[in-house]
């Protein structure tokens, strides 16, 4: 999600991966969910896990047809749904991760003629998210491409539903490709700026038309808690292949029946384009709340909708490791303010020089200081207490009353100022 800050690890290291994603599933009778959910980066820190609990309220009453004039389906009044989605991503290693989607919904569909409502299981997720190049030094530092590969499936009959009411998707299997590109435009002490966007090939079975989709993003989130939020553009292109488009206009809703002629189920060669906006409040690293909305404004064979709705984040930091922590990275630790390491010295930065990765201590060999020495880095809150842990140094040169520190490895994408705290862990 675009309110997680702590998903891109900054520092001067590169990272090249590779992914594989095997998510097969028989195929259906002729997805609602193909407008549902979109594209999006599921990135995310190893051993952490990301729990999203969300509920949408989605309505359309008219069409974009063929050529993309609204039209409203002859006797629809309007298809309503109430989607419950439960998210998991886990940071499986340093450059892969994993997620899945557990999605229930009920259907409303108000018609002249025909109408009633469903309520199950919708169309599933599975995906995994490599992280294949982080770029690094100066101002780039940071930047990062992903890959990505989704399977969504549905676990529901269609033709069970006929019988008492709407259909609760296509009932295709959908299988995605694609990559990422995420690029940090503005960081301060407390929050960063994002600014990401991503495509991908999905094919869908059932001879449905293959598509590209598609997202632009830009999220601003805290390091702690505070007011996060994003304005997004989603979209999805269609390839045009589906195989009835010859004897089926895109503007017919011939195949569309359990959904009273809407195209939010069985269109053929259907492309939208949707903008959202989303804002929260993280009440702590770990807890966060959020609002959502999206609003359809262009489309060819597919449903005019809006889209309301809240979300429950909850983040479950990497757990704590029995091996030393002054001999792990932050990539692999990245803990060291939480309380599980004691420390036997504090300093102050005096001076900082970012093009270089060079620190300056106001303590030194008179204090016990020497080369080698680790020390980890603290930004400093607009109270004046010690926030997290932003990098990790060692100390290369030593003079009476001072030290200079190179800076290995940065927890977070915040340049060192003056007066942050540096702390020397106990081994």
């Amino acid at each position: 999600k675009t309110h997680d800050t702590d998903r891109i690890k900054f520092g001067p290291r590169v990272w090249t991966g590779i992914g594989l994603l095997l998510a097969f599933a028989p195929g259906f009778e002729a997805r609602a969910d193909f407008f549902l959910h979109h594209w999006e980066n599921h990135h995310q820190d190893p051993h952490r896990l990301l729990l999203d609990a969300e509920a949408h309220y989605y309505a359309t009453a008219q069409d974009y047809d063929g050529n993309g004039a609204l039209l409203i389906p002859t006797g629809l009044q309007k298809y309503s749904r109430v989607q419950t989605d439960l998210l998991a991503e886990y940071g499986i290693w340093s450059r892969l991760s994993g997620y899945a989607r557990l999605s229930f919904g009920r259907a409303q569909l108000d018609h002249d003629t025909v109408g009633g409502n469903s309520f199950g299981p919708t169309d599933q997720t599975l995906g995994l998210n490599v992280r294949v190049h982080e770029f690094g030094g100066g101002k780039t530092r940071g930047v990062s491409i992903d890959a990505q590969l989704q399977a969504d499936f549905p676990i529901y009959d269609n033709k069970a539903l006929q019988a008492n009411g709407p259909g609760l998707g296509d009932g295709t299997v959908d299988l995605t490709g694609g990559a990422f590109l995420t690029i940090p435009l503005l960081t301060t002490r407390d929050s960063l700026l994002l600014l990401a966007g991503g495509a991908g090939y999905t094919w869908r079975s059932s001879s449905f038309s293959s598509a590209v989709p598609w997202s632009l993003s830009a999220s601003f989130s805290p390091f702690e808690d505070g007011v996060f939020g994003s304005v997004a553009i989603l979209g999805l292109q269609s390839l045009r292949t589906d195989p009835r488009a010859s004897s089926i206009s895109a503007t017919s809703s011939a195949l569309s029946v359990a959904t009273g002629g809407s195209f939010i189920g069985n269109a053929v060669n259907p492309s939208i384009m949707n903008a959202r906006g989303q804002i929260g409040y993280m009440f702590s690293p770990i807890i966060g709340l959020s609002a959502s909305v999206s609003k359809s404004f262009w489309g060819q064979a597919s449903p005019e909708s809006w889209n309301f709705g809240f979300g429950l984040q909850a983040r479950l930091g990497a757990p704590g490791s029995r091996k030393n922590p002054v001999d792990l990275s932050p990539r692999d630790y990245g803990k060291s303010n939480q309380g599980l390491v004691n420390y036997s010295m504090e300093a102050h930065v005096t001076r900082t020089n970012d093009r270089l990765n060079l620190v300056k201590l106001d303590k030194g060999s008179q204090e016990g200081v020497e080369v080698g020495q680790i020390f980890d880095i603290f930004s400093m809150k607009k109270d004046g207490t010690i926030g997290q842990a932003v990098a990790r140094g060692k100390i290369t040169a030593v003079q009476h009353a001072e030290a200079a520190l190179s800076i290995q490895e940065y927890f977070k994408e915040v340049w060192i100022e003056e007066g942050f705290i540096a702390k020397r862990p106990l081994p």
